[in-house]
Protein backbone atom coordinates (compact mmCIF):
# COMPACT_ATOMS: atom_id res chain seq x y z
CA UNK A 1 0.00 0.00 0.00
CA UNK A 2 1.20 3.43 -1.10
CA UNK A 3 0.42 6.35 1.30
CA UNK A 4 0.98 9.78 0.87
CA UNK A 5 3.41 11.26 3.55
CA UNK A 6 3.35 14.34 5.16
CA UNK A 7 5.99 16.07 4.77
CA UNK A 8 6.87 17.91 8.36
CA UNK A 9 5.47 17.70 11.42
CA UNK A 10 1.88 18.50 11.01
CA UNK A 11 -1.41 19.53 12.69
CA UNK A 12 -4.75 18.70 12.09
CA UNK A 13 -7.21 21.55 10.83
CA UNK A 14 -8.45 23.21 12.75
CA UNK A 15 -12.12 24.24 11.63
CA UNK A 16 -14.49 21.62 11.07
CA UNK A 17 -15.39 20.38 6.97
CA UNK A 18 -18.77 21.02 7.84
CA UNK A 19 -19.85 24.84 9.90
CA UNK A 20 -22.94 26.04 10.87
CA UNK A 21 -22.67 29.32 12.54
CA UNK A 22 -25.60 31.62 14.28
CA UNK A 23 -24.82 34.82 11.50
CA UNK A 24 -25.07 38.54 13.49
CA UNK A 25 -25.80 36.65 16.91
CA UNK A 26 -21.54 36.62 17.83
CA UNK A 27 -21.69 39.74 20.07
CA UNK A 28 -19.67 38.55 22.52
CA UNK A 29 -18.53 35.72 24.18
CA UNK A 30 -17.31 34.34 27.61
CA UNK A 31 -14.71 32.07 25.89
CA UNK A 32 -12.22 33.62 26.94
CA UNK A 33 -12.84 33.44 30.40
CA UNK A 34 -13.58 29.85 29.90
CA UNK A 35 -10.53 29.72 28.55
CA UNK A 36 -8.40 31.18 31.44
CA UNK A 37 -9.72 29.56 34.27
CA UNK A 38 -9.26 26.05 32.15
CA UNK A 39 -5.77 26.69 31.69
CA UNK A 40 -5.17 27.47 35.71
CA UNK A 41 -6.75 24.69 36.52
CA UNK A 42 -4.25 22.54 34.35
CA UNK A 43 -6.19 22.56 31.07
CA UNK A 44 -4.41 23.78 28.16
CA UNK A 45 -6.62 23.57 25.41
CA UNK A 46 -5.47 23.16 21.28
CA UNK A 47 -6.63 26.35 18.88
CA UNK A 48 -9.59 24.12 17.57
CA UNK A 49 -10.65 23.35 21.23
CA UNK A 50 -10.14 27.34 22.10
CA UNK A 51 -11.82 28.33 18.62
CA UNK A 52 -15.47 26.08 19.83
CA UNK A 53 -15.58 27.22 23.19
CA UNK A 54 -15.52 30.61 22.46
CA UNK A 55 -18.78 29.78 19.94
CA UNK A 56 -20.68 27.35 22.69
CA UNK A 57 -19.71 30.72 25.42
CA UNK A 58 -20.66 32.74 22.52
CA UNK A 59 -24.07 35.45 23.47
CA UNK A 60 -26.30 37.77 21.78
CA UNK A 61 -27.41 41.35 22.24
CA UNK A 62 -29.82 40.56 24.76
CA UNK A 63 -27.13 38.10 26.88
CA UNK A 64 -28.74 34.73 25.59
CA UNK A 65 -26.46 32.23 24.09
CA UNK A 66 -26.13 32.82 20.78
CA UNK A 67 -25.95 28.95 19.92
CA UNK A 68 -28.84 27.43 21.57
CA UNK A 69 -27.95 24.17 20.02
CA UNK A 70 -24.52 23.03 19.79
CA UNK A 71 -24.00 20.12 17.93
CA UNK A 72 -20.28 18.86 17.58
CA UNK A 73 -19.26 15.75 15.63
CA UNK A 74 -15.49 14.76 15.13
CA UNK A 75 -13.60 11.52 15.88
CA UNK A 76 -12.55 9.97 18.60
CA UNK A 77 -9.64 10.58 20.84
CA UNK A 78 -9.31 14.06 19.35
CA UNK A 79 -10.01 15.97 22.69
CA UNK A 80 -13.64 16.95 22.62
CA UNK A 81 -14.06 15.84 26.33
CA UNK A 82 -11.90 19.19 27.46
CA UNK A 83 -13.97 21.29 25.50
CA UNK A 84 -17.15 19.61 27.44
CA UNK A 85 -15.11 20.18 30.99
CA UNK A 86 -13.68 23.49 29.91
CA UNK A 87 -17.40 24.74 29.30
CA UNK A 88 -18.81 23.45 32.34
CA UNK A 89 -16.18 24.19 35.06
CA UNK A 90 -17.04 27.85 33.28
CA UNK A 91 -20.80 27.33 34.37
CA UNK A 92 -20.34 25.85 37.62
CA UNK A 93 -17.68 27.85 39.04
CA UNK A 94 -18.35 31.64 37.21
CA UNK A 95 -21.70 31.44 35.33
CA UNK A 96 -23.17 30.40 38.16
CA UNK A 97 -25.57 28.02 36.14
CA UNK A 98 -27.98 26.36 38.72
CA UNK A 99 -28.34 22.89 37.12
CA UNK A 100 -26.24 21.66 34.39
CA UNK A 101 -27.21 17.56 33.66
CA UNK A 102 -23.62 16.01 31.36
CA UNK A 103 -25.67 12.74 30.15
CA UNK A 104 -23.59 9.66 28.35
CA UNK A 105 -24.27 6.72 27.31
CA UNK A 106 -22.78 4.08 29.30
CA UNK A 107 -21.85 4.61 33.33
CA UNK A 108 -18.50 4.29 32.79
CA UNK A 109 -18.52 7.05 30.38
CA UNK A 110 -20.33 9.61 32.36
CA UNK A 111 -18.09 8.47 35.66
CA UNK A 112 -14.99 9.10 33.32
CA UNK A 113 -16.09 12.58 32.62
CA UNK A 114 -16.62 13.39 36.56
CA UNK A 115 -13.19 11.40 37.57
CA UNK A 116 -11.75 13.89 34.83
CA UNK A 117 -13.18 17.25 36.56
CA UNK A 118 -12.80 16.04 39.98
CA UNK A 119 -8.79 15.98 39.19
CA UNK A 120 -9.22 19.32 37.66
CA UNK A 121 -10.76 21.10 41.03
CA UNK A 122 -9.14 18.90 43.44
CA UNK A 123 -5.70 20.88 43.86
CA UNK A 124 -6.30 24.44 42.29
CA UNK A 125 -3.68 26.86 41.67
CA UNK A 126 -6.30 29.55 41.83
CA UNK A 127 -8.87 30.06 44.88
CA UNK A 128 -12.28 28.79 43.68
CA UNK A 129 -15.66 28.40 45.46
CA UNK A 130 -16.18 25.46 47.74
CA UNK A 131 -16.69 22.62 45.40
CA UNK A 132 -17.49 19.20 46.10
CA UNK A 133 -17.85 15.86 44.51
CA UNK A 134 -20.76 12.75 45.33
CA UNK A 135 -20.90 9.46 43.87
CA UNK A 136 -24.10 7.43 44.90
CA UNK A 137 -25.92 5.53 42.81
CA UNK A 138 -28.25 7.67 40.42
CA UNK A 139 -27.16 10.62 42.22
CA UNK A 140 -23.48 11.28 40.97
CA UNK A 141 -22.81 15.25 40.98
CA UNK A 142 -20.41 17.83 41.67
CA UNK A 143 -21.88 20.68 44.02
CA UNK A 144 -20.90 24.57 44.67
CA UNK A 145 -21.91 24.74 48.57
CA UNK A 146 -22.06 28.05 48.80
CA UNK A 147 -24.75 28.85 45.82
CA UNK A 148 -25.98 25.29 45.82
CA UNK A 149 -25.02 25.19 42.03
CA UNK A 150 -25.01 21.53 40.50
CA UNK A 151 -23.32 19.67 37.94
CA UNK A 152 -24.63 16.30 37.66
CA UNK A 153 -23.67 13.31 35.54
CA UNK A 154 -26.29 10.62 34.45
CA UNK A 155 -26.52 7.56 32.03
CA UNK A 156 -28.99 8.15 29.19
CA UNK A 157 -31.42 5.95 31.07
CA UNK A 158 -31.60 8.23 34.03
CA UNK A 159 -31.41 11.53 32.71
CA UNK A 160 -35.08 10.52 30.54
CA UNK A 161 -36.76 10.51 34.27
CA UNK A 162 -38.54 13.50 35.09
CA UNK A 163 -36.70 16.08 37.65
CA UNK A 164 -35.12 19.56 38.03
CA UNK A 165 -35.41 22.00 35.11
CA UNK A 166 -31.69 22.17 34.08
CA UNK A 167 -30.70 25.34 32.50
CA UNK A 168 -27.73 23.35 30.56
CA UNK A 169 -27.82 19.77 28.94
CA UNK A 170 -24.69 18.02 27.60
CA UNK A 171 -25.97 15.04 25.47
CA UNK A 172 -22.21 13.05 24.70
CA UNK A 173 -21.75 9.90 22.93
CA UNK A 174 -24.83 11.90 20.67
CA UNK A 175 -23.80 8.90 18.31
CA UNK A 176 -26.07 6.37 21.04
CA UNK A 177 -28.90 8.62 21.15
CA UNK A 178 -32.33 7.65 21.02
CA UNK A 179 -35.49 9.59 20.45
CA UNK A 180 -36.94 9.18 23.78
CA UNK A 181 -33.69 9.94 25.32
CA UNK A 182 -34.86 13.82 24.86
CA UNK A 183 -38.11 13.67 26.19
CA UNK A 184 -38.05 13.99 29.53
CA UNK A 185 -34.83 16.23 29.17
CA UNK A 186 -35.91 18.64 26.57
CA UNK A 187 -39.29 19.71 27.96
CA UNK A 188 -37.74 19.86 31.38
CA UNK A 189 -35.67 22.88 30.25
CA UNK A 190 -38.47 25.03 28.83
CA UNK A 191 -39.33 26.60 32.50
CA UNK A 192 -36.02 28.32 31.57
CA UNK A 193 -36.58 29.68 28.47
CA UNK A 194 -38.27 32.81 29.80
CA UNK A 195 -35.46 34.11 32.10
CA UNK A 196 -32.76 36.01 30.55
CA UNK A 197 -30.13 34.86 32.94
CA UNK A 198 -30.40 31.06 32.59
CA UNK A 199 -31.43 30.81 28.79
CA UNK A 200 -31.31 26.90 28.18
CA UNK A 201 -28.55 25.52 26.00
CA UNK A 202 -28.23 22.16 24.56
CA UNK A 203 -25.03 20.44 23.24
CA UNK A 204 -24.64 17.54 21.01
CA UNK A 205 -21.30 15.97 21.22
CA UNK A 206 -20.24 12.46 19.47
CA UNK A 207 -18.84 10.52 17.18
CA UNK A 208 -19.45 10.08 13.62
CA UNK A 209 -23.01 8.37 13.25
CA UNK A 210 -23.35 5.36 12.73
CA UNK A 211 -25.96 2.89 11.34
CA UNK A 212 -28.24 2.37 14.26
CA UNK A 213 -27.49 6.05 14.87
CA UNK A 214 -31.11 7.40 13.65
CA UNK A 215 -31.58 9.94 15.73
CA UNK A 216 -28.11 11.55 14.86
CA UNK A 217 -28.19 11.11 11.11
CA UNK A 218 -32.13 12.85 11.73
CA UNK A 219 -30.63 15.68 13.47
CA UNK A 220 -27.74 16.18 11.18
CA UNK A 221 -30.52 15.93 7.98
CA UNK A 222 -32.43 18.53 9.92
CA UNK A 223 -29.77 21.34 10.93
CA UNK A 224 -28.14 21.20 7.52
CA UNK A 225 -31.24 21.41 5.20
CA UNK A 226 -32.97 24.19 7.94
CA UNK A 227 -30.15 26.40 9.08
CA UNK A 228 -31.58 27.27 11.79
CA UNK A 229 -30.95 30.65 13.28
CA UNK A 230 -29.27 29.87 16.90
CA UNK A 231 -27.71 26.75 15.98
CA UNK A 232 -23.94 26.07 15.52
CA UNK A 233 -22.73 22.80 13.84
CA UNK A 234 -18.91 21.85 13.82
CA UNK A 235 -18.59 18.75 12.28
CA UNK A 236 -15.03 17.15 10.91
CA UNK A 237 -15.94 14.29 8.47
CA UNK A 238 -14.52 13.11 5.44
CA UNK A 239 -16.90 11.67 2.56
CA UNK A 240 -17.26 7.84 1.20
CA UNK A 241 -15.27 8.93 -2.23
CA UNK A 242 -11.94 10.17 0.47
CA UNK A 243 -9.51 8.02 0.01
CA UNK A 244 -8.42 6.32 3.05
CA UNK A 245 -4.41 6.48 2.26
CA UNK A 246 -4.37 9.66 1.60
CA UNK A 247 -2.70 11.57 4.63
CA UNK A 248 -3.85 14.83 3.52
CA UNK A 249 -7.74 13.16 4.55
CA UNK A 250 -6.52 12.21 8.04
CA UNK A 251 -5.14 15.56 8.89
CA UNK A 252 -8.27 17.28 7.48
CA UNK A 253 -10.49 14.96 9.99
CA UNK A 254 -8.81 15.13 12.66
CA UNK A 255 -7.88 18.72 14.62
CA UNK A 256 -5.56 16.69 16.92
CA UNK A 257 -3.58 14.40 14.81
CA UNK A 258 -0.38 14.93 15.26
CA UNK A 259 -0.48 16.72 18.81
CA UNK A 260 -2.97 13.99 20.70
CA UNK A 261 -3.25 11.39 18.47
CA UNK A 262 0.33 10.07 16.33
CA UNK A 263 0.19 9.88 12.52
CA UNK A 264 2.64 6.60 13.25
CA UNK A 265 -0.14 4.86 15.07
CA UNK A 266 -2.78 5.47 12.97
CA UNK A 267 -0.91 4.32 9.83
CA UNK A 268 0.72 1.26 11.46
CA UNK A 269 -2.22 0.23 13.58
CA UNK A 270 -5.62 1.09 12.93
CA UNK A 271 -5.01 1.38 9.26
CA UNK A 272 -3.90 -2.42 9.39
CA UNK A 273 -6.63 -3.77 12.27
CA UNK A 274 -9.70 -1.61 11.27
CA UNK A 275 -11.87 -2.70 8.97
CA UNK A 276 -12.34 -0.29 6.43
CA UNK A 277 -15.90 0.71 7.37
CA UNK A 278 -14.50 0.85 10.99
CA UNK A 279 -11.37 3.24 10.16
CA UNK A 280 -13.76 5.29 7.54
CA UNK A 281 -16.47 5.85 11.07
CA UNK A 282 -13.73 5.76 13.51
CA UNK A 283 -10.93 7.88 12.16
CA UNK A 284 -12.35 9.65 9.07
CA UNK A 285 -15.33 10.51 10.35
CA UNK A 286 -17.31 9.17 7.20
CA UNK A 287 -20.83 9.14 8.78
CA UNK A 288 -22.17 5.28 8.05
CA UNK A 289 -25.90 4.11 6.86
CA UNK A 290 -27.63 7.40 6.35
CA UNK A 291 -29.35 6.24 3.69
CA UNK A 292 -29.81 2.99 4.49
CA UNK A 293 -30.15 3.31 8.08
CA UNK A 294 -32.86 0.98 9.99
CA UNK A 295 -32.17 -2.04 6.88
CA UNK A 296 -31.62 -4.59 9.64
CA UNK A 297 -34.62 -7.29 10.23
CA UNK A 298 -36.66 -5.42 8.06
CA UNK A 299 -36.02 -3.09 5.35
CA UNK A 300 -37.02 0.14 5.86
CA UNK A 301 -37.94 0.55 2.51
CA UNK A 302 -39.86 -2.26 1.81
CA UNK A 303 -41.77 -1.54 5.13
CA UNK A 304 -42.62 1.53 3.05
CA UNK A 305 -43.48 0.51 0.05
CA UNK A 306 -46.10 -1.69 1.63
CA UNK A 307 -47.87 1.39 3.45
CA UNK A 308 -51.69 0.96 2.30
CA UNK A 309 -54.51 3.07 4.84
CA UNK A 310 -57.66 1.91 2.87
CA UNK A 311 -58.08 -1.29 3.41
CA UNK A 312 -57.81 -2.76 6.72
CA UNK A 313 -58.22 -6.25 8.47
CA UNK A 314 -61.91 -6.67 9.35
CA UNK A 315 -62.28 -10.14 10.03
CA UNK A 316 -62.65 -12.11 12.87
CA UNK A 317 -58.83 -13.11 13.05
CA UNK A 318 -58.07 -9.71 15.01
CA UNK A 319 -55.63 -9.69 18.27
CA UNK A 320 -54.26 -7.11 20.04
CA UNK A 321 -50.92 -6.98 21.85
CA UNK A 322 -49.14 -4.44 24.36
CA UNK A 323 -45.77 -3.30 24.89
CA UNK A 324 -43.53 -0.79 26.17
CA UNK A 325 -40.26 0.69 26.18
CA UNK A 326 -37.53 0.05 28.80
CA UNK A 327 -38.25 3.04 30.89
CA UNK A 328 -42.39 2.41 30.28
CA UNK A 329 -42.99 6.04 29.68
CA UNK A 330 -45.03 5.32 27.36
CA UNK A 331 -47.15 2.37 26.10
CA UNK A 332 -48.40 1.07 22.77
CA UNK A 333 -51.34 -1.27 21.83
CA UNK A 334 -50.56 -2.86 18.19
CA UNK A 335 -53.41 -4.93 16.41
CA UNK A 336 -52.85 -7.77 13.77
CA UNK A 337 -55.58 -9.30 11.51
CA UNK A 338 -55.91 -10.52 7.90
CA UNK A 339 -57.67 -8.73 5.26
CA UNK A 340 -60.88 -9.69 3.46
CA UNK A 341 -57.94 -10.35 0.52
CA UNK A 342 -56.19 -12.83 3.10
CA UNK A 343 -52.93 -9.89 3.25
CA UNK A 344 -51.22 -9.66 7.01
CA UNK A 345 -52.28 -6.41 8.76
CA UNK A 346 -50.69 -4.86 11.64
CA UNK A 347 -50.92 -1.27 12.86
CA UNK A 348 -50.55 0.66 15.96
CA UNK A 349 -54.02 0.97 17.37
CA UNK A 350 -53.58 3.05 20.62
CA UNK A 351 -50.36 5.22 21.79
CA UNK A 352 -50.39 5.81 25.68
CA UNK A 353 -48.47 9.22 26.10
CA UNK A 354 -46.20 9.56 29.57
CA UNK A 355 -49.33 11.81 30.81
CA UNK A 356 -51.97 9.14 30.05
CA UNK A 357 -50.37 6.31 31.86
CA UNK A 358 -52.65 6.44 34.63
CA UNK A 359 -54.89 5.74 31.89
CA UNK A 360 -53.65 2.01 30.53
CA UNK A 361 -55.60 -0.02 32.41
CA UNK A 362 -59.07 1.40 31.29
CA UNK A 363 -58.10 1.56 27.90
CA UNK A 364 -57.27 -2.29 27.94
CA UNK A 365 -60.54 -2.75 29.29
CA UNK A 366 -62.41 -0.96 26.52
CA UNK A 367 -59.78 -2.05 23.94
CA UNK A 368 -60.28 -6.39 24.93
CA UNK A 369 -63.95 -5.67 25.49
CA UNK A 370 -64.58 -3.76 22.40
CA UNK A 371 -62.39 -6.27 20.10
CA UNK A 372 -63.60 -9.40 22.51
CA UNK A 373 -59.55 -10.77 22.43
CA UNK A 374 -56.95 -10.55 25.26
CA UNK A 375 -54.12 -8.37 25.77
CA UNK A 376 -50.76 -10.52 24.51
CA UNK A 377 -47.73 -9.26 26.16
CA UNK A 378 -44.28 -10.15 24.95
CA UNK A 379 -42.08 -12.76 26.94
CA UNK A 380 -40.16 -10.05 29.40
CA UNK A 381 -41.69 -6.83 28.21
CA UNK A 382 -41.32 -4.21 30.74
CA UNK A 383 -45.43 -3.40 30.21
CA UNK A 384 -45.57 -6.90 32.42
CA UNK A 385 -45.48 -4.40 35.30
CA UNK A 386 -48.75 -3.55 34.43
CA UNK A 387 -50.43 -7.13 34.24
CA UNK A 388 -51.42 -7.58 37.69
CA UNK A 389 -53.73 -4.13 37.56
CA UNK A 390 -55.35 -5.31 33.93
CA UNK A 391 -56.01 -8.62 35.42
CA UNK A 392 -57.55 -7.11 38.62
CA UNK A 393 -59.54 -4.87 36.06
CA UNK A 394 -60.54 -8.31 34.25
CA UNK A 395 -58.83 -7.71 31.83
CA UNK A 396 -57.37 -10.90 30.06
CA UNK A 397 -53.91 -10.14 29.46
CA UNK A 398 -51.45 -13.06 28.38
CA UNK A 399 -47.95 -13.38 28.26
CA UNK A 400 -47.14 -15.16 25.03
CA UNK A 401 -44.15 -17.98 24.81
CA UNK A 402 -40.90 -17.08 23.71
CA UNK A 403 -40.94 -19.61 20.96
CA UNK A 404 -44.52 -18.03 19.52
CA UNK A 405 -43.28 -14.70 19.94
CA UNK A 406 -40.23 -15.69 17.88
CA UNK A 407 -41.77 -17.42 15.13
CA UNK A 408 -44.07 -14.33 15.47
CA UNK A 409 -40.87 -11.66 14.15
CA UNK A 410 -39.90 -14.49 11.19
CA UNK A 411 -43.95 -14.35 10.36
CA UNK A 412 -43.56 -10.55 10.01
CA UNK A 413 -40.52 -10.53 8.54
CA UNK A 414 -41.03 -13.01 5.93
CA UNK A 415 -44.73 -11.26 5.04
CA UNK A 416 -42.82 -7.80 4.48
CA UNK A 417 -40.39 -9.70 2.32
CA UNK A 418 -43.11 -11.50 0.19
CA UNK A 419 -45.02 -8.34 0.24
CA UNK A 420 -47.88 -10.61 1.89
CA UNK A 421 -48.32 -7.63 4.75
CA UNK A 422 -49.35 -3.81 4.83
CA UNK A 423 -49.56 -1.21 7.46
CA UNK A 424 -50.97 2.44 7.67
CA UNK A 425 -47.60 3.96 7.68
CA UNK A 426 -48.00 5.45 11.08
CA UNK A 427 -44.90 7.59 11.72
CA UNK A 428 -44.36 6.37 15.52
CA UNK A 429 -43.94 2.40 13.56
CA UNK A 430 -42.03 3.46 10.41
CA UNK A 431 -39.60 4.91 14.06
CA UNK A 432 -39.67 1.08 14.68
CA UNK A 433 -38.92 -0.34 11.72
CA UNK A 434 -35.73 1.84 11.10
CA UNK A 435 -34.27 1.61 14.55
CA UNK A 436 -34.75 -2.54 14.87
CA UNK A 437 -31.71 -4.72 15.51
CA UNK A 438 -31.20 -8.20 16.18
CA UNK A 439 -29.29 -10.32 17.92
CA UNK A 440 -27.66 -14.01 17.13
CA UNK A 441 -29.39 -17.07 19.23
CA UNK A 442 -28.35 -20.45 17.81
CA UNK A 443 -29.83 -20.49 14.67
CA UNK A 444 -31.89 -17.18 14.38
CA UNK A 445 -31.88 -13.79 14.90
CA UNK A 446 -34.27 -12.46 17.19
CA UNK A 447 -35.45 -8.96 17.25
CA UNK A 448 -32.85 -7.03 20.27
CA UNK A 449 -35.38 -4.61 22.60
CA UNK A 450 -31.89 -3.17 24.19
CA UNK A 451 -29.85 -2.92 20.84
CA UNK A 452 -32.33 -1.41 18.86
CA UNK A 453 -32.35 2.45 18.19
CA UNK A 454 -35.50 3.72 18.49
CA UNK A 455 -38.67 2.51 20.74
CA UNK A 456 -39.56 -0.63 19.02
CA UNK A 457 -42.47 -1.37 21.77
CA UNK A 458 -44.67 -0.89 18.22
CA UNK A 459 -43.38 -3.68 16.74
CA UNK A 460 -43.06 -5.69 19.60
CA UNK A 461 -46.54 -5.35 20.28
CA UNK A 462 -47.16 -6.42 16.73
CA UNK A 463 -45.16 -9.41 17.15
CA UNK A 464 -47.26 -10.30 20.64
CA UNK A 465 -50.60 -10.12 18.77
CA UNK A 466 -49.38 -12.38 16.15
CA UNK A 467 -48.54 -14.26 18.37
CA UNK A 468 -51.78 -14.92 19.95
CA UNK A 469 -53.59 -15.04 16.92
CA UNK A 470 -55.45 -18.07 17.23
CA UNK A 471 -57.66 -16.31 19.74
CA UNK A 472 -61.10 -15.00 18.02
CA UNK A 473 -63.29 -12.40 17.44
CA UNK A 474 -66.38 -11.63 16.33
CA UNK A 475 -65.96 -8.16 15.83
CA UNK A 476 -64.47 -6.29 12.80
CA UNK A 477 -60.59 -5.18 13.96
CA UNK A 478 -61.32 -1.58 13.09
CA UNK A 479 -64.66 -0.76 13.82
CA UNK A 480 -65.92 2.50 15.42
CA UNK A 481 -66.01 1.85 18.94
CA UNK A 482 -63.48 3.57 21.49
CA UNK A 483 -60.96 4.25 22.28
CA UNK A 484 -59.46 4.80 18.82
CA UNK A 485 -56.31 5.33 17.87
CA UNK A 486 -54.25 8.69 18.97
Amino acid sequence: MNFENAATVRVGAQRPTHLLTPEGRFDFSDGDDAIALASALGLDLLEWQRWLVRWILAVDENGHPACRQVVLVVPRQNGKGAVLEAVELYWLIVAGIKTTIHTAHEADTAAGHQERLESLISEPLIDLPALRSYRSNGKERIRNLDERLLLQFRTRTKATKRGSSPQRVVLDEAQELQTEHLAALVPAMAAQSMDVSSMPQLIFAGSAPLPRSVYLHDLLRRVQATKPDRTLLAMWAGSPDDDPTDVDVWYRTNPSLGVLISEDYVRETEFLTLSADDFAAERLGVPQGGDSVGDGPISVERWKALTDGESMATDESASIGLDAPLDRRSACFSIAGVRTDRLRHGAIRYWVPPHRLSELVSIAQALSTGHGVPIHLPPKSPALAWRQSLVDAGVDAREVKAADFGEAQQVIEQAVEDGTFRHRGQPEMVTAVTGLASRVSGDTSPWSRRSSSSNVAPLFALAAAVAGSTSTSSRSAYEDHEPMFV
